[in-house]
């Protein structure tokens, strides 16, 4: 199969460079980067940075990289911002003054005078009275402002080109912006007056109140306000920066926010599809372990098939979690490839997590994860499926429209609006499921790209046969002239749920209705929808069926690409528990090729061949018209179950001291999780002038002698360090735990049974807390940090930690109630579940070694069910592989010689059971962030646990389980198929 050495296809770093930025350290971890299979890094500056944003000492550390990554065919890639959203260089340009500030426009009964609210117009009529302001945030800027635009690339974009300019578009490949946004609540720019009275020949001012006073007229000027405002976003702000990429040599690449659906979309960005279009490589923001909207990367993926976009990228894997395993990123990457998205931007790598970077939206892709030694395999896979849905080019032909611009007069919050939403994601599910290849059209794009040639509507490169208008109000002018063309020259044309009811401004007429006629109109079900194609001819270029000739309709996805003689057919099983069995058609006469060999199926007018996929499976085959190669089959001879000869923990037990309770001039507090612990102290220590001394206590009990234990603590920035009132401070040695900021000092001869105390004394010098960040606009929210950090202290030896909890098992372990101590080391059942066995905060390995007889001529499959950890290594002599999905297995034949053989497997553990979040009311969240961890419901829990309230704490502590489970070896004979 396809192998991929490209760079292009390789995995980039989302690199946060968010502590005090060494250059040896920062070379290291660009080492490990190339070492771990990635092509490249986004020097992402992020909460935490601990020297100057673009000063001397951070372009000291830069020029460093850029000077490595030359020599070593590695490439960077420029990050516009501190934190995000782009666009006020990390306060640079909103600095300037109101001019340059975002802006938004606010309503009032009646006249408001004060040095906030600027005076913007007024009406007193018969639809009411309302006065009009606009208000400045100064956290922001106005992104519709060209000014503003030609400001931010001089702070930084030629910034960066004055410096490097022999290094732009060879090591230097691109420019990454992140999330640029307009504010939801009616934003404002005074360039929208003058652009709107140029279009339209009258004052926008005059007419604003038509925005917040029921009037006829409503509806027609809030479309044309938001049309007004997403062309003037792209114009002012997308533009100018993709010319100036282009013209330097550079892509423009990054992303958009509320990509997912169109009801929060065209409010934060008028619509994502035409900003697409300006840029060298668009990207998508993919978060969660979960897989998203069909919508979001269905958008993207339309724009690089109908404009010859090489490449786009998607920053993914951000929100996972601490204990998403390998297999389930490779199932999140997976579902993004079968639309054709080839570029991964892994979110993130982290230069630190000390403090509160830990809980910066992980999982981390970075030396502070366990299983980071084998991630290369992960790397690899990644590519290869990259460098495979690259190849030949995309086969669709139906266009489904987007509905985004009939939402532009609706008010925000409209049910009409979720409605329109909510249908057209339904039909684009509907479409992936049937297994139809199609695009989706923009009405800005076709306005400025579309034409109609011999009955096949063409936009950019894309030629579709078919036009499938989704559920909306109304067309763009455009958009009909185009439609009357295609029915005109024989186009066929589905209309779901209704027909606009709107041309433009104007009410469909006599005119408009004849031309809707000649389509077909259905409601938006999926029988129906397949009905209508299967009535007017619509032929598959591949498709999968069940063992009954049925078409699968549920659970797969994919994709498909052709070049002259082959059809590259990339498959995913989505979902997490069902094994799909069936057969893969292509029509005409060829053979098929994969991994390993497939037997065909030939009739009259295709070749098939049969296909199990497991859960979360990807699969990558080539058919090839001509001869009829008839493959070979594997036919499965016994399997059984593998008892393991011996098993062993290889790394030091854990246990995280995650509540204390601090003190500070008389005060002592209450007992905290340490995720709230620094918020607690700042606040007290608010009305403080000066440095103000705060002494954290971490409680814990011993029930037994344990003479070799380790504290593992955060040193940097603590005055003294105490266990059992006894200094320890100078004991720290440079050895550390997890991230090189954890350092590590022995304690077992301080130790006392029952009652132990560790503290941590402060000197605290800054008084803001987190909540200080949580009004206005997002900008200093999202580079927050402490100077001081009092966080969680960790136990580390050859213990066992107890508890007097309850142990409660559903989706997670749970501990309810009681309270942990520590004692001797106890014997491990290996072959079971091991968190619960004393092993509550274990972030380590654990080996297992199997005797494994190879029989000549034969092939072998290891597979383990129950599997619980991230991901297994087996080794063999010197032949070793990494098994991306132990519960699917893997083909080890290549490992094993004839004979008898000593096979050990590596089962790797993650940073969860050690890090948490313990206390979220999801036991194990799948959408994971700072909010997680704090108890208190934020956007993270908005788009997966809606139902919860405010307050997501939960005292019982969860945890996830980590077990090898049952090893089963299955031989296999390779037979000729019949």
């Amino acid at each position: 199969m396809l192998k991929n050495t490209d760079n292009k296809y390789k995995n980039t770093a989302f690199w946060s460079w968010n502590g005090i930025i060494e250059e040896e350290e920062a070379l290291f971890q660009l080492s490990q980067l190339k070492q771990k299979g990635y092509g490249g890094a986004f020097i992402h500056a992020r909460a935490g940075l601990g020297i100057p944003y673009m000063g001397r000492r951070w372009f000291e550390v830069y020029d460093a990289c850029v000077r490595w990554a030359g020599e070593n065919d590695f490439d960077i890639w420029i990050y516009d911002e501190y934190g995000w959203p782009s666009g006020f260089s990390g306060g640079k340009v909103n600095g300037l003054g109101e001019d340059y500030q975002l802006k938004r426009i606010v309503a009032s009964p009646s006249p408001v005078q004060d040095e906030k609210h600027r005076f913007l117009s007024s009406y007193q009529g018969q639809y009411g009275e309302v006065y009009l302001y606009y208000v400045c945030d100064r956290n922001y800027v106005d992104l519709m402002d060209p000014k503003v635009t030609q400001e931010f690339i001089a702070c930084v974009h030629q910034v960066y080109y004055d410096r490097y300019k022999e290094y732009f578009g060879n090591v230097i490949k691109g420019i990454f912006t992140d999330e640029p946004q307009l504010t939801l609540n009616y934003p404002w720019s005074p360039a929208l007056e003058e652009a709107y009275t140029q279009k339209y020949g009258e004052s926008l001012v005059e007419n604003l109140w038509r925005l917040f006073l029921e009037n006829p007229q409503g509806d027609k000027l809030r479309a044309r306000y938001y049309s007004l405002v997403a062309q003037q976003f792209t114009a002012a702000f997308v533009r100018p920066i993709a010319l100036w990429c282009e013209n330097h040599g550079v892509l423009f690449t990054g992303h958009f926010p509320e990509e997912d659906g169109l009801t929060w979309q065209y409010r934060a960005n008028g619509g994502v599809m035409a900003k697409y279009y300006e840029m060298q490589q668009p990207g998508i923001d993919f978060l969660g372990r979960r897989l998203c909207s069909p919508v979001l990367c269905k958008q993207i993926a339309s724009v690089k098939e109908q404009f010859c976009k090489d490449t786009v990228i998607s920053e993914t894997f951000g929100c996972t979690g601490w204990s998403t395993t390998f297999a389930q990123l490779l199932w999140i990457w997976g579902y993004q490839a079968a639309f054709g998205i080839n570029k991964a931007c892994l979110h993130l790598s982290a230069y630190s997590i000390k403090g509160i970077r830990k809980r910066d939206y992980p999982a981390f892709f970075s030396y502070q994860e366990p299983w980071w030694e084998i991630f290369g395999a992960v790397s690899d896979e990644m590519a290869d499926i990259n460098a495979f849905v690259s190849q030949g080019k995309p086969v669709s032909d139906i266009l489904l429209l987007s509905p985004i611009q009939s939402l532009y007069g609706l008010e925000y919050g409209d049910t009409g609006a979720k409605n329109i939403s909510a249908q057209f994601r339904e039909t684009v599910q509907t479409l992936l499921d049937r297994q139809y290849s199609f695009a989706l059209g923009d009405e800005t794009l076709l306005e400025r790209f579309g034409s109609v040639e011999d009955g096949i509507l063409h936009l950019g490169q894309g030629k579709y046969s078919y036009l499938v208008i989704p559920e909306c109000i109304s067309l763009q002018t455009g958009t009909y002239r185009l439609l009357e063309d295609f029915v005109r020259q024989g186009g066929k044309v589905l209309y779901i749920n209704s027909y606009p009811a709107l041309i433009g401004e104007a009410e469909v007429g006599a005119e408009a209705k004849a031309v809707f006629s000649k389509g077909y109109l259905c409601a938006n079900r999926a029988g129906l929808i397949e009905k209508y194609f299967n009535a007017v001819g619509y032929r598959r270029s591949a498709w999968l069926t069940d063992d009954n000739g049925l078409l699968i309709t549920e659970d797969i996805s994919v994709h498909i690409r052709k070049e002259e003689n082959r059809t590259y057919i990339f498959i995913q099983n989505r979902s997490k528990t069902k094994t799909v069995r069936g057969w893969l058609y292509v029509p005409g006469c060829g053979s098929f090729r994969e991994k390993h060999l497939l037997p065909a199926r030939f009739g009259l007018k295709a070749t098939g061949t049969r296909l199990e996929l497991c859960p979360m499976e990807n699969r990558r085959i080539i058919f090839t018209e001509g001869e009829r190669a008839q493959g070979n089959t594997l036919r499965l001879l016994h399997s059984q179950l593998l008892q393991p000869v011996c098993a062993r923990l290889m790394d030091q037990n854990a246990y995280n001291i995650d509540r204390a309770f601090f003190e500070t001039e008389g005060f002592t507090s209450e007992l905290l999780d340490t995720a709230l612990l620094q918020d607690g102290i700042a606040k007290r220590c608010a009305g403080h002038s000066g440095a103000c001394p705060v002494r954290v206590v971490y409680p814990f009990r011993i029930d037994a002698p344990l003479t070799q234990l380790q504290v593992a603590v955060e040193t940097g920035g603590t005055q003294r360090i105490c266990c059992n009132g006894k200094d320890i401070t100078d004991r720290f040695s440079s050895d550390y735990y997890v991230d090189k900021s954890i350092l590590t000092a022995q304690i077992g001869d301080l130790l006392q049974l029952g009652e132990n105390r560790l503290t941590v004394e402060y000197l605290v010098q800054e008084h803001r807390t987190y909540d200080n960040t949580l009004d206005g606009f997002e900008t200093e929210r999202n580079i927050f940090s402490y100077r001081s950090e009092a966080e969680s202290v960790y136990l580390l030896g050859d213990f066992s930690v107890q508890t007097t909890g309850q142990l409660w098992e559903s989706s997670c372990l749970t501990v309810r109630g009681g309270e942990f101590s520590l004692t001797t080391g106890k014997n491990v059942d290996m072959t079971g579940e091991l968190t619960h066995q004393g092993l509550w905060f274990y972030r380590g390995r654990a080996a297992y070694t199997y005797n494994v007889f190879r029989e000549k001529g034969l092939q072998y499959r290891l597979r383990f069910e129950d599997f619980q950890g991230v991901a297994a290594h087996l080794t063999c002599g010197r032949r070793e592989m990494v098994l991306l999905d132990p519960a699917a297995g893997g083909d080890i034949t290549h490992l094993l010689e004839e004979g008898e053989n000593c096979l050990t497997v590596t089962l790797y553990s993650s940073n969860r059971n050690l890090l948490g979040p313990f206390h979220h009311q999801s036991g194990e969240p799948l959408f994971v962030g700072n909010s997680t961890f704090r108890g208190v419901k934020g956007f993270e829990d908005s788009i997966l646990y809606r139902h919860f309230g405010p307050n997501t704490y939960d005292p019982d502590y969860h945890f996830v389980r980590f077990g090898i489970g049952h090893a089963i070896l299955s031989a296999f004979r390779e037979e000729e198929s019949v």
